[in-house]
């Protein structure tokens, strides 16, 4: 079993831990990002729209999983 420590995330400039147990909704087109502070994994299940994207910095980038 791999230990899962909390992630960061932001949304709309606030920080928010997100750990085991916990949910993050992010409505369509909202900019937010999602770090691991920690040396310990971080596991996550993501779910998305079919053809979503991600951007980093000013570039799109399609995910593997949302094709």
């Amino acid at each position: 079993m791999i230990a899962s420590s909390p992630a960061a995330a932001t949304l709309s400039g606030t920080r928010h831990e997100v750990g085991p147990g916990d949910a993050l909704v992010v409505r369509p087109d909202e900019p937010f990002t999602l770090a691991n502070e920690h040396s310990t994994p971080f596991e996550a299940v993501a779910c998305m729209r079919c053809g979503g994207e991600a951007r980093v910095g000013d570039e799109s980038v399609s995910i593997p999983w949302a094709a």
